[in-house]
């Protein structure tokens, strides 16, 4: 069984992905406990925290040329409502630099994320992943000016920091609750539904029996509380996927449709 999955999975990322585009996200064929629409469903928001169900969701995602994820050291729920300005984690010290060596005309989307990578570094470094590059770099707080000038401006520089191909598909789901309650709440529920149905699958990262797997992960503050909750899925090539209002129930067809058959579901598409 393990050996048909292996295969599969070096098969699907043999071949380019072309996007399609269907209309709506079909009906899960299984969902981890037959109780979980439900709990989600009834999630309270408080009254100025409301979810919007009525404008259009396409190209509400963030303008950026990069996305830069860097490796928080701490758990998503101690982040505070501005990560940016916690002086023990790493994306303080991008805040602190990003007016001064980003490139207006370059925008940089840079975000927090609690991700297990099987990427080790040491006590100093922290780990951070930049898209559509699709690269790890190991990064010390010393070294962030020079990183950012590197590998985050347009000129064709030289890169002379060791970068860490990565080959696995990731999905991110925001769960920044001290920013904002909406994806702090329904976070843990698609969460645990990417999980379960990735692992049913047999799809699901394991550092040990499948590190070629699918890897999961929350993100910090990404935009867009209002059409919690959102989904970002970054594929085997880089290519990335921006979904808002996904429900659990959502989470089967996402899966089936978009990371198997490349299928972009219209009706939850924020843009990419």
């Amino acid at each position: 069984m393990r050996s048909s999955i292996s295969t599969f999975q070096s098969i699907r990322k043999s071949i380019p992905a072309v996007y399609n585009f269907i209309e709506h996200c079909p009906q899960p064929l299984t969902l981890s406990t037959s109780t979980i629409v439900q709990e989600c469903s009834s999630c309270e928001f408080p009254p100025d925290k409301q979810l919007d169900s009525q404008k259009p969701l396409y190209n509400t995602k963030a303008a950026h040329w990069k996305h830069v994820l860097i490796h928080s050291k701490v758990r998503a729920s101690d982040w505070s409502s501005r990560v940016e300005l916690m002086p023990t984690e790493l994306i303080s010290k991008f805040g602190q630099h990003k007016r001064e060596l980003i490139n207006p005309h370059y925008p940089v989307l840079i975000s927090n994320v609690n991700l297990k990578t099987g990427v080790r570094v040491s006590d100093e470094e922290s780990l951070v992943l930049v898209y559509p590059d699709n690269k790890y770099y190991r990064v010390k707080e010393s070294e962030v000016p020079s990183f950012m000038k590197e590998v985050l401006n347009p000129a064709d520089h030289h890169h002379n920091l060791n970068a860490i191909p990565n080959s696995n598909e990731v999905v991110l789901i925001c769960g920044h609750a001290r920013r904002d309650i909406r994806c702090g709440l329904i976070a843990p529920f698609l969460e645990s539904e990417f999980r379960y149905n990735l692992s049913a699958r047999g799809l699901l990262y394991d550092p040990e029996t499948n590190p070629t797997g699918v890897k999961v992960g929350l993100v910090s503050h990404i935009g867009g509380h209002i059409y919690a909750g959102n989904v970002l899925y970054f594929d085997e090539n880089g290519k990335a996927i921006w979904y808002g209002r996904v429900k659990p129930e959502n989470v089967d067809g996402i899966i089936e449709e978009t990371m198997i058959k490349k299928n972009i579901i219209k009706e939850l598409y924020r843009g990419k």
